[in-house]
């Protein structure tokens, strides 16, 4: 099914693409906390210093 008002979210896969499950799950955690607009900052900035779960690991507790 095609949703051409879907809003584009950076953890939301496009259509046809599959779903990135720490993306899904690291949004997930964050809009817990707060809401769509503000998360979308905070997410990409994440993102850039823990790409993937391996990364951030490997990165200590007071650093996450």
């Amino acid at each position: 099914m095609v949703r051409p008002h879907r809003r584009r979210l950076p953890w939301r896969a496009l259509p046809g693409e599959r779903a990135d499950a720490y993306r899904v799950w690291l949004s997930e955690i964050m809009l817990q906390q707060t809401g769509v607009k503000t998360v979308g900052l905070y997410f990409e900035k994440f993102l850039g210093r823990w790409p993937d779960v391996a990364a951030m690991a490997q990165a200590s507790l007071d650093d996450v």
